[in-house]
């Protein structure tokens, strides 16, 4: 009781403590501050911890840092997840998965695809649960965090049991396990161990199951995991059971029934006492059986879990039909009938619910993908309509020019032919002066073009039709001092150790171009630009891709 004490203390602490540091944070600190409280209570208060998270997102939305979105999405659909709101669910996590993975964020792809493998499993499509923890695994591997390979390869262990394929699921849990004890990840050692003594129960193999669910049980009380010792204390008495081990089984059951009371788990008690029912049933103790039966209906009937009454119901009608009371025996089995009857209509109201929310998400998901779709078609249109009245006055303002130039030419044709060889030549200096002074002007005209601060797309304009590599850099560097005055100045400040090429790559970094378009303006590979980003890291000493990124991003 004293270790579940200090836990929930520990835990409110927490709390506490991140409430303190959201206080007078602004912008990418205070998004942090949020997910992370958010992250702390996403179960003890799912409520607060949806808007907390929203508002990080608004936050990102209102200072361009798409980053900031990803784990305030997660966090979202957990607790969608928890409300049964699955459409949600999935959808929030699509785009966190979309946005870690445009952005290089490996760690937040990897724990994105766990999430929706872990979704998609309680949908029961297995299939796309599977290739989301395959694709898991590679995410993990890339930013090496074991722990969340382990739990992807654990998950593909148990979409194979949930299939029955037990050797692949085996072949899957122990692999997660070697990763596992590899990076010493002892609290997901003992959640493989369990998965493992599950496999061998379902085999028929109890006591490999046993020695799996003990080697679980050891770890999860060296960790004081009470709720997963508990767990594992009940697969050690079904185990028995199985194998007719009554004063065994009975034992390990009161175990688990001891560790539920510290934490005050009433309806994990009730399933226990389910089992203990069972137990003595079997070993054809029917009055025991049935008393305590009744215990575990009790707790059955006020959560109002109704697969947990009709197991019940079940249970009491073999025994009262083994003690030869015919009444109540008929009585029981008609509860247990209408429960059963009751859960197939809840299923079917869940899935026709499941269905409906799909539906629904669907076709909110549709109209908003029309307007958006509208909108860009009227944005499309008003930019043509300003590119033709700009195409006219251009148009006209050349027709006048050349009017004007015609006639100056005629003008001075004729005052040519009536003045002598020296007027000529006078006229001739003159107009070469003016000539000259005209072309100046123009090129002043041009060079002010040149370095008038233009928009990011312009930009990226510029850099697809020439080459950022070679003579064209001047040109393009004249429009991004423009655009960005002080970048390339405060980054040589920085490090003077920086060559063109890197200044050519933080130019493009500044405008927030991802690696497949960095490769495609340099001529070069994806891989030779994750080379090149990692030495410039070095060079502005710098901890990591990301740090480089957001350090660019702001100067």
């Amino acid at each position: 009781m004293m270790t579940m004490t200090q836990s929930l203390v520990a835990q409110a602490n927490v709390v506490d403590s991140l409430r303190t540091e959201l206080s007078g944070k602004e912008g990418k600190s205070r998004i942090e501050a949020l997910s992370a409280l958010a992250f702390a209570l996403m179960y003890t208060a799912p409520d607060e911890a949806e808007e907390l998270a929203g508002e990080a997102i608004e936050i990102a939305d209102n200072i361009d840092f798409e980053e900031g979105k990803i784990l305030s999405w997660m966090i979202q659909s957990v607790v969608y997840m928890n409300r049964s709101e699955l459409p949600m669910a999935g959808e929030k996590l699509r785009m966190a998965a979309k946005l870690a993975e445009e952005v290089g964020d490996m760690d937040n792809l990897a724990l994105a695809k766990l999430n929706q493998g872990a979704l998609l499993m309680r949908q029961g499509k297995y299939a796309e649960a599977l290739a989301n923890h395959i694709e898991g695994v590679k995410a993990a591997i890339e930013c090496r965090n074991s722990d969340l390979q382990a739990t992807h390869l654990m998950n593909i262990g148990v979409v194979n049991l949930y299939l029955e394929d037990f050797d692949e699921a085996e072949k899957y849990l122990l692999e997660a396990l070697t990763v596992a004890e590899e990076y010493n990840r002892l609290g997901r050692q003992g959640q493989i161990y369990g998965n493992l003594g599950i496999v061998e129960f379902r085999r028929h193999n109890y006591g490999l199951s046993i020695q799996n669910h003990e080697k679980g049980l050891k770890v999860f009380n060296e960790l004081e995991i009470i709720a997963q010792s508990a767990n594992s204390l009940l697969n050690i008495g079904l185990a028995h059971a199985k194998m007719g081990n009554v004063d065994k089984a009975n034992d390990y059951y009161d175990q688990a029934v001891a560790l539920n009371e510290q934490l005050n788990h009433e309806l994990s008690i009730g399933r226990v006492m389910r089992y203990k029912g069972e137990l003595f049933k079997d070993a054809q103790q029917y009055e025991k059986a049935i008393e305590l039966l009744n215990q575990a209906m009790g707790v059955a009937q006020k959560y109002k879990n109704i697969k947990l009454v009709s197991e019940i119901y079940f249970l009491q009608y073999e025994c009262f039909e083994k003690l030869g009371n015919s009444i109540k025996a008929l009585a029981f089995h008609k509860s247990y009938v209408l429960t059963k009857d009751s859960l197939a209509l809840m299923s079917n109201q869940k899935a026709i619910s499941d269905l409906k929310a799909q539906y629904e998400f669907d076709r909110l998901t549709s109209e908003n993908l029309v307007q958006r779709q509208s909108n860009e078609i009227k944005d499309l249109r008003l930019r043509q309509r300003n590119l033709l009245i700009a195409a006219l006055i251009i148009l006209i303002l050349v027709l006048v020019v050349t009017f004007y130039w015609d006639r100056l030419q005629l003008r001075t044709k004729l005052k040519f032919g009536e003045k002598d060889q020296q007027l000529l030549i006078k006229e001739s200096e003159i107009k070469d002066e003016k000539l000259a002074t005209y072309e100046s002007r123009l090129q002043e005209k041009e060079l002010a073009e040149l370095t008038k601060a233009i928009s990011l797309k312009e930009l990226i304009g510029i850099l697809e039709t020439g080459n950022v590599r070679g003579k064209d850099w001047a040109a393009f560097k004249i429009h991004f001092d423009a655009t960005y005055p002080t970048f390339l100045a405060a980054l040589e400040q920085r490090s003077a150790e920086l060559s063109l090429s890197e200044h050519r790559l933080a130019a493009l970094l500044k405008m927030r171009l991802n690696n497949k378009e960095i490769s495609s303006i340099l001529g070069i590979s994806p891989d030779s630009v994750v080379k090149a980003k990692t030495r410039l890291k070095y060079k502005l000493k710098l901890t990591s891709i990301k740090a480089l990124e957001s350090y660019l991003s702001e100067l």
